[in-house]
């Protein structure tokens, strides 16, 4: 019996010996270790009033709900000029610099109802202290806030961006080689140019006036996926992160 069992702890021993020292270089790129996991982070919901500056932050047990993000009709809300803002910051573990990596946010939203004024959808880059990359749809016809660019080098006043919010569409923000570009379902809407250098990207954002509703959000770096969300779990982040 113990012959036995050393012959079978030998046999054991030689196949971990095998499986390791003969893993291929793409076997080795699939297996899992402890360096590449990746700290969860959580979408934020702001609430402001723009009139008055009041602000509120909500959970995702308030506004993941039924496969979306959306501004419960029980939460508080002004009867108009009022924002709700989703965020959700970048995992330490991942460095995206806007001035020299190919980024690209794509959402699938909607906002059927606005703020009583406005039905504006905004997508954001965004650092520690400030906006970043930013892009604005508006509806109606008039397209001054329709807005394009850097924080500090927005282009505004471009009917290009001018949409109808109140059916779910694929709206992108994109930055490449000191340009912006917005689009919508995958068809550039426009591109802009801007100088100097913005630095480190710390959170992504989707603004809405008044209510607004994404099905889902991705965020690439050159070709590849880093980031999708579907909210598909009621009150939870569900964000799935890859190192670029």
């Amino acid at each position: 019996m113990k012959k036995q069992f050393l012959i079978s702890t030998f046999i054991v021993l030689i196949t971990v010996s095998f499986l390791f020292s003969g893993c291929s270089e793409e076997c080795e790129d699939n297996m899992v270790t402890v360096r590449d996991t990746i700290t969860n982070t959580t979408w934020l919901l702001e609430y402001n009033e723009q009139s008055s500056g009041n602000q509120m932050y909500y959970a995702p047990q308030s506004f993941i709900k039924n496969g979306a993000a959306a501004f419960a009709s029980n939460l508080y809300h002004a009867s108009n000029k009022w924002v709700s803002d989703y965020s959700i910051e970048i995992p330490k573990e991942i460095n995206i610099n806007v001035d020299t990596d190919s980024l690209k946010l794509t959402a699938r939203i909607r906002n059927v109802n606005g703020d009583g004024i406005a039905n504006e959808m905004d997508l954001a880059l965004k650092n520690s202290n400030a906006l970043m990359a930013y892009a604005s749809w508006q509806k109606g016809s008039v397209s001054t806030f329709c807005r394009l660019g850097i924080s500090g080098q927005l282009t505004g006043s471009l009917p290009e961006l001018l949409t109808d919010p109140s059916s779910y569409q694929e709206y992108s923000l994109s930055v490449l080689n000191n340009q912006v570009t917005a689009y919508k379902n995958g068809t550039i809407l426009k591109t802009v140019a801007y100088t100097g250098s913005v630095g480190k990207l710390g959170a992504i954002g989707i603004l809405f006036r008044g209510y607004g509703e994404i099905d889902w959000v991705k965020l690439y770096k050159g070709d590849k996926l880093i980031m999708t969300e579907e909210f598909n779990v009621d009150g939870t982040t569900t964000a799935v992160w890859s190192k670029p």
